[in-house]
């Protein structure tokens, strides 16, 4: 079975500690909180370019990122290769359905504790104080380099944000990796505080999946 390539999940799937102190939030990303933590939800669609070190090749895809607090969020891709990650706080599944006639799909699963998955959460959900940074550099107003603490994040080299001065949302995560590797990742039609069932963040296997305990 084909197994999953690089993409912003690799960046989900990362071992974390968060001991180290933070640097200071800039104004215009705690206004990015602060409306996020309001709302207390939301939903965004996203177009993902994804590049590759190794083979030199660009994927884009598209899909939907569903947010809600504390701790749920499901991500999911839906082209052109449909993949889902869902994470109820407790619990992370990512799921690859079958390729092809007669093949199989997979699903991950894995304790929340075990993968560790902060980094992701608070950046994508715009929770910056809950993420310890080695650095912040402020480009404008509304672009931010975020420079994760050595070992905090995995493969993860730094993180370049870029928000909606006038509106306070998040519009574009950019993604460096040690390896080479580079996602940029675009967001719109963002509904903040959109009614979402608890349901959703779980994650029920369809037939012909092989499971695969982590």
């Amino acid at each position: 079975m084909k197994r999953i390539g690089f993409s912003a999940l690799s960046f989900v799937f990362t071992l974390s500690a968060f001991a180290a102190p933070s640097a200071k939030i800039p104004e215009s990303l705690l206004k990015v909180e602060k409306k996020y933590s309001q709302a207390k939800s939301f939903a965004v669609d996203f177009e993902q370019t994804d590049k590759s070190a190794i083979t030199g090749m660009t994927k884009v895809s598209t899909g939907q990122l569903f947010f809600k607090t504390p701790g749920k969020m499901r991500w999911q891709t839906l082209s052109p290769d449909p993949t889902v990650l869902v994470s109820d706080g407790k619990t992370v599944w990512l799921y690859t359905p079958p390729f092809g006639k007669g093949q199989r799909g997979q699903v991950i699963v894995s304790s929340a504790a075990k993968v560790k998955s902060e980094f992701a959460n608070h950046l994508l959900g715009g929770e910056f104080s809950k993420t310890k940074f080695l650095k912040i550099d402020t480009k404008s107003e509304s672009n931010f380099i975020l420079v994760p603490h050595p070992g905090s994040a995995g493969d993860l080299q730094r993180a370049e944000i870029e928000v909606n001065a006038a509106t306070s949302h998040i519009d574009r995560v950019v993604l460096d990796y040690r390896s080479g590797n580079h996602s940029d990742i675009k967001f719109s039609n963002l509904k903040l505080g959109a009614q979402m069932d608890d349901p959703i963040f779980k994650f029920k296997s369809p037939e012909n999946t092989d499971r695969i305990e982590r």
